[in-house]
């Protein structure tokens, strides 16, 4: 399953995961010094109860607390991973992944100040720290800073110029502030370090969208399905490319298929209620709409709702 919005994606060693950041060399030479294991999630609990012990008889023993805590994350236990990466932070306020561990544990429960405060630390303590500036800029995202978020990026780019997902996040950015030939150029960056994203074509497809270029959109996004047939969003952003060149039955097709893929994809729903209204289905198109106003987070969605509702009011 891909979050959105985050989106998660796999790297070396399976720790950390939404933000995209994972355990990369800097955390990984970490683990490797305190003897963290890395590859054994069933591992976890013997790592909790050995950490226990550490701790029980020192508190104040930071890799005992930094292992725990990175144990409790990968089980999804988030606040007892904050909890132990704060007090490893207590008891060395120089320790700078135990402030990325803590940011990354904020970001699992959309905390994005404490996330955004804890990012900016370790970058403080660590400027080459790419992670956190990547982290950082995923912030930003969540809080609707596009450009703050790409300056962030960019400087992750610049440590570390062969990461694909930092590219077709900085693309993401793009998009939003109308940068379409930027978002191109990194989507396709993207796509060169990694060719079997199936988020990298999907981004640069958005892209091509963007400039009106539907067919050069609607292939990224049939390589995106390629690599990933269940990939709600693709699907969704394909069938509004058919919807803008007229392809009506292709685009419900996209847009139902995005559904099937993905019940909780409810942008969907708009899709289908403007194909309807395009035809002047009103009635269907009231239905879909509803739907979404329905089933939509007015947390993460609290714009689109407005924007349905109006469309309600305008359909009566």
């Amino acid at each position: 399953m891909r979050i959105i919005i985050i989106f998660a994606l796999a790297l070396a060693f399976p720790v950390t995961v939404l933000s995209g950041c994972g355990v990369t060399d800097w955390t990984a030479r970490h683990y490797n010094e305190i003897g963290g294991v890395l590859n054994e999630r069933d591992a976890d609990n013997k790592i909790i109860e050995r950490s226990t012990e550490i701790i029980n008889d020192n508190p104040y023993n930071t890799c005992a607390l930094f292992e725990r805590g990175t144990a409790y994350y990968r089980k999804g236990m988030y606040l007892e991973a904050i909890a132990d990466f704060g007090c490893a932070i207590n008891a060395d306020p120089q320790y700078a992944v135990a402030y990325h561990m803590r940011a990354e544990s904020y970001m699992q429960r959309n905390s994005y100040d404490f996330a955004l405060q804890d990012y900016s630390y370790t970058i403080q303590i660590r400027p080459e720290s790419w992670e956190s500036f990547y982290g950082r800029g995923n912030v930003y995202m969540c809080k609707n800073q596009p450009a703050k978020a790409i300056a962030d990026y960019d400087a992750a780019i610049e440590i570390k110029p062969d990461f694909a997902p930092t590219y077709y996040r900085r693309a993401r950015a793009e998009i939003l502030l109308g940068k379409f030939d930027a978002a191109i150029a990194d989507g396709r960056k993207a796509i060169d370090l990694d060719k079997g994203s199936a988020i990298a074509y999907n981004v640069c497809g958005r892209a091509y969208a963007g400039k009106g270029n539907y067919n050069a959109a609607e292939y990224c996004f049939s390589r995106a399905l390629l690599l990933d047939p269940e990939f709600a969003e693709a699907h969704y952003n394909r069938g509004r490319s058919k919807l803008a060149y007229g392809d009506l039955g292709g685009a419900m097709a996209d847009f139902k298929k995005a559904l099937k893929a993905d019940s909780a994809f409810v942008m969907a729903y708009i899709g289908m209620a403007e194909l309807h209204e395009s035809i002047q289905e009103f009635d269907e198109a009231k239905e879909c709409y509803n739907k979404f106003v329905d089933k939509a987070d007015p947390v993460k969605f609290g714009i689109e709702i407005e924007k349905c509702r109006a469309k309600l009011l305008e359909l009566r």
